[in-house]
């Protein structure tokens, strides 16, 4: 089973594409979807579209929505889903800021299995579906696989 952590900024369509591009491009089928982010808005507009994205691909699975906040209960929260070690978990910190997925990295302690990032060569493009942008416009990192130098 695969646990995917998800990190939403403020332009969902960003942060919908990451998992967008790791569910067609690596064949990803999360069975558990925890969308992070700072705020409530960014947060529930991203856990909308995901919905009906894995809709499309056949995919059914659990979301959960964390805000994080200056205390540690929902970390404290993400902690204990990230403790079966049985998952495969995955962070996605594509949409997600700076700080928010340096926070995630260290503050979690997780040894994630993959770590994506949906990077665009140009800012201009950020605002469409995954569909609608030119696959040579975009490339899926997995800086977990890229640190270890394995290959696709």
């Amino acid at each position: 089973m695969t646990c995917y952590i998800v990190l939403a900024g403020d332009e969902a369509w960003d942060t919908v594409n990451g998992v967008w591009a790791a569910v067609k491009e690596e064949g990803l089928e999360p069975k558990r979807v925890y969308i992070l982010g700072e705020q409530e808005k960014y947060v529930n507009g991203v856990r909308e579209n995901l919905k009906k994205l894995l809709v499309n691909y056949d995919i059914s699975a659990e979301m959960e929505t964390l805000l994080i906040e200056e205390d540690e209960n929902s970390l404290n929260k993400l902690k204990s889903a990230l403790e079966d070690d049985s998952e495969k978990t995955v962070l996605d910190i594509t949409g997600g800021t700076k700080f928010l997925s340096a926070d995630i990295l260290i503050r979690s302690g997780a040894d994630f299995d993959n770590i994506y990032c949906l990077v665009y060569r140009d800012d201009e493009h950020m605002d469409k579906p995954y569909p609608m942008i030119e696959n040579s416009r975009l490339v899926l990192k997995d800086l977990r696989r890229d640190s270890r130098g394995e290959q696709r």
